[in-house]
């Protein structure tokens, strides 16, 4: 009794592996149908779909999608544009859609697929052109800026990541963005002078010699000279030290409330020509030191002395534009002209005569307080005090 027990027992163990085995056989090919893309899996044993879908994934990945570019062809493989295709997923979807065609999508990576385009389509690129201008006949003359062209980039990425396998196929057209060119033809009208907005003119004794000679060689170190918005012009930086070895000749110079034999004598009448024609121009003047004693070639209260390196004539461009200098020194006249951007303001100059200052032989020095006059389009005046000038009688003007 015993012995049978054992014998059916055994007998139906034997029956459940049969049954189980065949059952395992039945569940491990994949379902008759079953594609992804264009990979037929029907039948494939489920272990050895993964190495098949390696397999293809890497074909696909190597494959070349065609771009076309001014109607050339350029071939690229999605794998030098960095993409990747899930597998995991891919095998997901074999077991939970049987008998189904299963599509694959492409996931970009944007970093290095603009990496690879901007090397393989750089023939394609179009530089930007900058605006450009010169200076002529004392005119602002501006060459346009133009434009580049450079593949888009952006656009090529969106035709391929997140799209399915089979619509790569199809060539894909390179589109083009415009490319700005980093300096514009608005910035350049910007910059732009159009007219003289300060010119002031002084006259010099053409017979003393060494005074117009150094006179000259400061007015041709200020010509043409461009400040730009913001910057800062120093008289001194600009025409450097007055030495007989960078050409300055003895004139009369004025020290300690006396004339008196220096090297570039006469530059002082260019400081001064330029202050006049910086204060009609109503740019900021920063720096301005008045003579000890009178001068004869500017009114009280208008003159600018200088002393290299330590008493200097500054000013600032405070206006969006650049600010142009041209001076120009002939028949014992020195002329200062401003250019920037005109407006519709007017600069007038005031002065009163606060004190006269009795000195020996007749001599006269005086007190002077200056103001600056500025009216608008509507004549509404803005004045304001430039300066409170205290001049010594000349002791001797030999």
């Amino acid at each position: 009794m015993k012995k049978h027990w054992y014998c059916n027992t055994f007998f139906f163990v034997l029956l459940f592996i049969a049954i189980s085995s065949v059952g395992c056989s039945s569940t491990s090919v994949i379902q008759s149908g079953t594609m992804v893309e264009d990979l037929d899996l029907s039948g494939v044993h489920y272990a050895d779909s993964e190495m098949q879908i390696e397999k293809w994934q890497q074909e696909k990945l190597t494959q070349n999608i065609t771009l076309v570019c001014n109607k050339k062809e350029i071939p690229v493989s999605l794998q030098d544009l960095g993409a990747s295709i899930d597998k995991a997923k891919i095998l997901s979807d074999i077991n939970n859609k049987p008998g189904q065609t299963i599509r694959v999508t492409v996931d970009l990576n944007s970093t290095k697929a603009t990496q690879f385009l901007a090397k393989k389509l750089a023939q394609f690129v179009e530089p930007a052109k900058d605006a450009a201008y010169k200076i002529e006949n004392d005119k602002f003359i501006i060459t346009d800026s133009t434009a580049g062209k450079i593949p888009a980039f952006d656009k090529i990425i969106e035709e391929i990541d997140g799209q399915t396998l089979n619509n790569l196929a199809k060539p894909i057209n390179v589109t083009f963005s415009a490319k700005p060119a980093n300096l514009s033809t608005e910035t350049l009208e910007t910059l732009a002078f159009d007219g003289v907005i300060g010119e002031f003119s002084t006259n010099f004794v053409v017979h003393e010699k060494n005074r117009s000679f150094n006179l000259n060689i400061a007015a041709k170190a200020l010509d043409q000279k461009i400040i730009r918005p913001g910057d800062v012009f120093s008289f001194n930086d600009t025409v450097g030290p007055r030495t007989s070895e960078r050409g300055y000749k003895e004139a009369r110079i004025i020290i300690n409330n006396q004339y008196v034999l220096g090297t570039g004598g006469g530059v002082c009448q260019v400081s001064s020509t330029l202050y006049n024609a910086l204060l009609l121009a109503d740019l900021p003047v920063e720096e301005r030191t008045p003579h000890q004693v009178p001068v004869v070639y500017v009114p009280l209260g208008q003159d600018a002395t200088v002393y290299y390196p330590n008493v200097d004539l500054k000013f600032k461009n405070n206006t969006e534009s650049l600010i142009y200098i041209r001076t120009s020194v002939q028949a014992g006249i020195l002329d200062v002209k401003i250019y920037g951007k005109k407006t519709v303001k007017t600069v007038q100059i005031e002065h009163q005569t606060e004190k006269v200052i009795k000195g020996q032989g007749g001599r006269k020095g005086y007190i002077v307080k200056t103001w600056k006059i500025v009216k608008d389009s509507q004549a509404h005046e803005n004045r304001t005090l430039l300066s409170r000038d205290v001049y010594a009688p000349v002791q001797n003007d030999n």
